[in-house]
């Protein structure tokens, strides 16, 4: 097998390397976007309770929701502009935990194990986030926020708004996918300036050691092979004889009247 060259192992390795710490990079920074842009819907989904729908809750109605007042106040998110199209449904809880308004039919939040725990933590003053994957809109988005009244030192209500989370999935997928392209196209780029700096030091070495070796084998000023070379080339000759079965010959040429120039100009 033949074996690899310096450059051609360093091509590999590296390539290797950096295909890992994108790998990695992504990962990590690709949940962090994930994280960014849910945390993004969470607080406007906390800006939507509390300037689309608590001006429009009394304590009383904490207590319970008559038929009429549950009307005006379907007709309010029907027609709430902060509400808008993205917020499918409503639910309120006291701080009984109990359900004392719903609004949404079928697309509502809920009917999932584990909501009230999440009602209880917004009733405890931290706003708190559920995934539920699946149906037509590409499931939901429930954000759970605390509801606070100016004469209440603690959270009186907690307010679920269930968001679609199609077009969030697809927001994800979509910055997501963007921030890959620009990190492998980063990436590409840091691998291709190294290697070319490490190409670039390798040529510079290899013609430094054979430059090196030039001119430990020959002469200075004439360029021709010096005693060091003529001993080695004499010794290859002298192997090769020996393994071919042959007979070799060093012939030694004199040039008259030579010592003069070596006295003249130097050795």
């Amino acid at each position: 097998m033949k074996k690899l060259n310096l450059m051609t192992r360093f091509g590999l390795v590296s390539a290797v390397t950096v295909l890992l710490i994108g790998l990695v990079l992504g990962k990590l920074l690709g949940e962090l976007v994930q994280e960014r842009i849910l945390d993004a819907h969470e607080r406007s989904a906390q800006l939507v309770a509390t300037l689309g729908l608590q001006p429009d809750l009394t304590p009383i109605d904490l207590r319970g929701f008559s038929r009429r007042h549950a009307s005006v106040l379907d007709h309010a998110i029907e027609t709430n502009r902060v509400l808008g199209e993205s917020v499918t449904g409503v639910r309120i809880y006291n701080d009984t935990l109990d359900l004392v308004y719903e609004h949404g039919g079928e697309d509502a939040p809920g009917d999932e194990v584990g909501e009230e725990s999440l009602a209880q933590d917004a009733l405890r003053g931290a706003t708190t986030t559920k995934v539920v994957e699946g149906g037509p809109d590409g499931g939901r988005f429930n954000v759970f926020v605390p509801l606070r009244f100016e004469w209440a030192s603690l959270p009186v209500a907690a307010l679920e708004l269930s968001l679609p989370y199609g077009p969030i999935a697809a927001e994800i997928t979509d910055a997501t996918n963007r921030f890959y392209l620009a990190l492998a196209v980063a990436l590409l780029i840091l691998y291709l300036v190294l290697f070319r700096i490490v190409a670039r030091a390798s040529r510079s070495l290899r013609e430094q050691v054979l430059a090196n070796e030039h001119q430990a084998l020959h002469d200075v000023l004439t360029g021709l092979a010096n005693r060091a070379l003529f001993h080695d080339r004499v010794r290859q000759s002298v192997l090769l004889a020996e393994r071919e079965g042959m007979e070799g010959a060093v012939m030694i040429m004199d040039l008259d009247r030579f010592k003069e120039i070596n006295d003249t100009l130097g050795h």
